[in-house]
């Protein structure tokens, strides 16, 4: 078990939370766990670096106001073989990938690999 026990999160970081979509949880992981997190999480985001920048290029045109890229933002995206050419399109639709964008999002790293193993274990065990 990751937790020895039950943590409380306060009722004010819990709306903050579903006021902001987000909330800070200082101290709230162990070290050692935090440890196994980087361990498995940064080859993870590695392999999937390009599938994060083709979500953020997405994005972008889903939300864009020109109809050509609304109505074909997913097949654009597709097209889109490197990092370094998401970089150069967000680039051409007037953002800098390094600052306007926060943060890169990666999906589904709880579940398990065509192995059955968990893709991130510790992932898993603090999701389910």
């Amino acid at each position: 078990a990751i937790f020895e026990a039950q943590p409380t999160i306060s009722l004010e970081t819990q709306l903050k939370y579903t006021q902001k979509g987000h909330a800070a949880l200082r101290s709230f992981l162990p070290n050692d766990v935090i440890q196994q997190l980087r361990f498995e999480l940064i080859p993870h985001a590695a392999k999937h670096a390009l599938a994060a920048w083709r979500q953020k290029v997405e994005v972008q045109l889903a939300d864009s106001s020109e109809p050509y890229h609304r109505q074909n933002a997913w097949s654009i995206t597709n097209n889109l073989d490197s990092i370094e050419k998401c970089h150069d399109f967000l680039e051409s639709l007037g953002m800098d990938p390094t600052t306007d964008l926060p943060f890169l999002q990666y999906f589904n790293t709880w579940r398990t690999s065509s192995s059955n193993v968990p893709v991130c274990p510790t992932v898993t065990d603090l999701c389910l």
